[in-house]
């Protein structure tokens, strides 16, 4: 009887994993179908920016770059500190905050490195190839040093959608707001001729999953280090 109560007990621990697991596969499945979808998009997008001339606009105007904020590390620093302050007993929200800038930081930069995707417009030219690509360009060198016009993905979106997710853990009433902030972003992006439809929905993507990988990493390093101080409590160190 003891055999069965203890594996009605795994199966049911097992059974939430197994769920979330689910859950993420269907939601990469799901990013990677928008993804390519996107793709169809991208030249059509850009092309209608560039003719409209709402790139200069964008790229000039204050409410936009306001918009645009909250897609630099900076501000992500900034909302840390003030999570930190309001919450001086808990550190891990700005933690959290914090850790997923940097991992999103880490996976578009090597996004960037591994596509090398130039950017739709340039010095105020359309450059009308969205599918020329340039693999791992100049090896380990051009991942150190990254130069501006890599557009796939885009990391100002990567980084914004990154800082919601993180938000929306420790304040889930207010996540429709986080990510609605997030998503402007992504379209001041496009606006601004700077990207690419999929270089922006890639971003979106990669930014959630940094979060995703962050909290993973925390909870285990967390999760460690209590386990630590109870063997330290027990063997009376």
């Amino acid at each position: 009887m003891s055999q069965v109560n203890l594996l009605a007990d795994m199966e049911q621990h097992r059974s939430p994993w197994t769920s979330l697991k689910r859950a993420v596969w269907l939601t990469v499945i799901l990013w990677l179908m928008a993804t390519g979808g996107a793709c169809w998009l991208d030249e059509p997008v850009a092309s209608r920016v560039y003719s409209s001339g709402l790139y200069l606009i964008a790229t000039h105007s204050a409410f936009l770059r306001i918009v645009k904020a909250p897609g630099s590390f900076y501000f992500t620093v900034l909302i840390a500190l003030l999570l930190w302050l309001f919450h001086p007993a808990s550190s891990r929200p700005a933690l959290l905050l914090c850790g997923s800038g940097v991992m999103a930081g880490g996976v578009y930069t090597l996004g960037k490195w591994m596509i090398d995707r130039g950017r739709p417009i340039q010095n105020g030219a359309f450059a009308n190839h969205p599918f020329e690509l340039h693999f791992f360009r100049d090896g380990v060198l051009g991942l150190i040093a990254s130069h501006p016009n890599r557009s796939f993905p885009s990391g100002h979106t990567c980084l914004a959608f990154a800082m919601a997710t993180a938000l929306a853990v420790y304040i889930p009433q207010w996540r429709l707001v986080f990510f609605l902030i997030a998503t402007g972003v992504g379209v001041d992006r496009l606006l601004e001729g700077a990207h690419y439809m999929s270089d922006v929905v890639a971003g979106a993507g990669f930014g959630v999953l940094a979060t995703v990988l962050t909290m993973f990493v925390y909870e285990w390093a967390f999760s460690r280090g209590h386990l630590s101080n109870q063997i330290r409590t027990v063997s009376g160190r």
